[in-house]
């Protein structure tokens, strides 16, 4: 389309063209571009636009149609946007037909994270934004008549207001009673919300509860009422302590349960104590579960059996993924790089007569003959982890496929016979 077709189209007004309204709070607690991203999947969701699973309406879209929604954006800063929103648990995506090698992302919001992202946010106590808290008291007209008057009401309504000033200096006290829950987290160098802020309060409120017996009372009407056993019991400082200490033992400790450990590391004394947004009596409260349930041992690591591959396979995983960034790679990351080892060995060997030595000549050989298989399978290398390394779909399907690609394996399938027909007898012409 030329501008002067567009012109046209659209008129000479560009403010009458497609739009999208963002809420100013929006943008500023979660960004800008992710508030533009989340306003248009909600236009798409209220629309009943994609697909219903497992009850949620869902949108598909690629980073590639994302990109054409928004041609201003570079396609990393909408990659960054995306990875924001689902780091943070507003924006939910699946794959929903991955064994059957569809790797297809579909999205949808979470709304009550997203207003509990908005409305906890320390942001609300920065001087930026102050202006929230001023405008929503106003009511101003949209074409005033005499604009001195309505600055000197913007200006008298500030003053009166100055809720930043208040807010600045409350600081919500932590009684002499709960000093001691406080204190024991604060040894363990875990983190706390600010004293300034709604969630410290809600912390110490739930503490002061937890030590009462009244904190599970409500609970225990949602979650199929599994914190009924709870309702009335008080918790003491000892109890507490042991919670503590066997939630910064799975924490830390890597030979412990869980194996992934970055759903802990987000957790702050308010979220441990008791977290309403959860689907799940383990995360509504860590303090119940570590209380109850000393952290387990994690399978026992995976043997390296061959550590010259797992190395090779490591470092192949840096260069061609992370941009040979010097990074560790996290104790559950290298064990799935060990199983792929392990994995590419015994491809190998069941498979020495038909591949071609040159593709298997040395460790980083077979690490760049694993790592192409599985980039020329999932074109958007922002979405390839550890575990795809040695998932089922690698070994059953992207490298015998990408190996007969190019031209490494020979194919040496007997030919088919369709069961469901009898045998034919070949025909002996018995006059000859």
């Amino acid at each position: 389309m030329t501008g002067k077709e567009a012109k046209e189209m659209f008129g000479r007004n560009v403010f009458v063209t497609y739009n999208l309204q963002i809420p100013v709070v929006l943008a500023y607690i979660v960004g800008l571009t992710e508030s533009i991203i989340l306003q248009r999947l909600y236009g798409w969701i209220i629309t009943d636009s994609g697909k219903v699973f497992e009850g949620k309406r869902y949108i598909y879209h690629s980073y590639k149609s994302w990109k054409r929604q928004f041609p201003w954006w570079s396609l990393n800063t909408i990659i960054r946007a995306i990875s924001s929103l689902e780091e943070q648990g507003i924006l939910r995506s699946k794959q929903f037909n991955e064994e059957n090698g569809d790797l297809t992302k579909w999205y949808t919001i979470d709304y009550a994270r997203l207003n509990y992202v908005v409305f906890n946010s320390d942001k609300w106590n920065d001087k930026e934004s102050n202006w929230a808290l001023q405008f929503s008291a106003l009511d101003i007209e949209e074409e005033p008549h005499d604009t001195s008057e309505t600055h000197s009401f913007i200006k008298e309504e500030s003053k009166n207001l100055n809720p930043q000033e208040k807010i600045k200096k409350v600081k919500h006290r932590i009684p002499s009673d709960l000093e001691p829950f406080v204190d024991y987290w604060k040894e363990k160098e875990l983190p706390i919300p600010k004293n300034t802020t709604k969630s410290f309060k809600t912390t110490i409120n739930n503490l002061r509860k937890l030590k009462s017996g009244t904190l599970y009372n409500e609970m225990s009407v949602s979650l199929n009422g599994d914190f009924e056993e709870y309702k009335d019991i008080e918790f003491t400082i000892a109890d507490f302590q042991n919670s503590v200490d066997n939630f910064y033992t799975a924490l830390i400790n890597p030979l412990f349960e869980p194996l992934n450990k970055e759903y802990l590391g987000k957790q702050n004394l308010n979220s441990f104590i008791l977290n309403p947004f959860a689907r799940q009596k383990i995360s509504a409260s860590l303090f119940l579960h570590y209380l109850e349930n000393p952290p387990k041992l994690n399978r026992p690591s995976a043997e390296d059996k061959f550590p010259e591959l797992t190395t090779a396979i490591i470092e192949t995983y840096k260069a061609e993924l992370l941009g040979g960034a010097d990074v560790e790679i996290p104790f559950f990351d290298t064990q799935k790089f060990i199983q792929a080892a392990i994995l590419l060995e015994d491809f190998i060997l069941r498979n020495k007569d038909k591949i071609n030595p040159e593709f298997i000549k040395s460790p980083k050989r077979k690490a760049e003959l694993l790592c192409h298989a599985i980039k020329e399978d999932v074109k958007n290398e922002f979405e390839i982890k550890p575990g795809f390394f040695c998932s089922a779909i690698t070994w059953s399907r992207r490298l015998p496929g990408y190996l007969f690609k190019e031209g490494g394996i020979e194919k040496k399938a007997p030919p088919i016979v369709n069961l469901s027909e009898p045998v034919r007898k070949k025909h002996v012409d018995t006059k000859a």
